[in-house]
């Protein structure tokens, strides 16, 4: 029996990867004479902040990592030392990335967004590489089917608290619409 909590994680992490594509891009464009519109950052911003720096983390550490830990995985090293570790350093960049957000100064904020969005892009590419091989498949392996249930359930109620906040749709449209914007600036 599968578990679709993990398949729902896996698919995130595709949407964080169309993510780092989107920052990598708006970084390109920051470097150029033409630049970026700083108003066009803040829903790249929101996405990080949102989306992985609430929800995406919140059922790893919420559930996964307890569900691991009670089948004998330890803190101390591992698949969820390094998942755990792997958060705190992403937070770090995460919060300077959102305090981008806040200057004023439009070549200032754009300059900073690109500083701070390399690091946190180079961050979760190398993460989610990361996590799939160690957490997730730490999960698939040692959770036993009668568990798994439970897994999805929890999942899905995490998930009915996002869709009450417009639900992965809103951030998958927000993915669409900063690409498209990219794209239609790239002309």
């Amino acid at each position: 029996m599968e578990i679709k909590a993990i398949e729902m994680l896996k698919e995130e992490h595709r949407m964080i990867d169309e993510l780092v594509d989107i920052l990598d891009t708006s970084i390109d464009r920051a470097e150029r004479p033409d630049g970026l519109s700083p108003h066009l950052i803040d829903k790249e911003i929101e996405f990080c902040r949102d989306f992985i720096g609430k929800w995406h983390e919140m059922k790893e550490e919420e559930i996964l990592i307890p569900e691991l830990q009670r089948r004998g995985y330890p803190l101390d090293r591992g698949p969820i030392f390094d998942t755990i570790e792997d958060h705190r350093k992403g937070r770090s960049i995460l919060r300077r990335l959102v305090a981008t957000g806040k200057i004023s100064d439009p070549n200032e904020r754009v300059k900073s967004f690109a500083k701070f969005a390399s690091a946190y892009s180079l961050y979760l590419y190398e993460h989610i590489r990361e996590e799939e091989g160690g957490l997730l498949h730490a999960a698939e392996l040692s959770i036993e089917d009668q568990d798994k249930e439970e897994i999805d359930k929890k999942f899905s109620k995490i998930n009915k608290e996002l869709d009450n906040k417009g639900g992965r749709e809103k951030y998958k449209r927000i993915l669409e619409s900063r690409r498209e914007e990219l794209d239609n600036s790239a002309r």
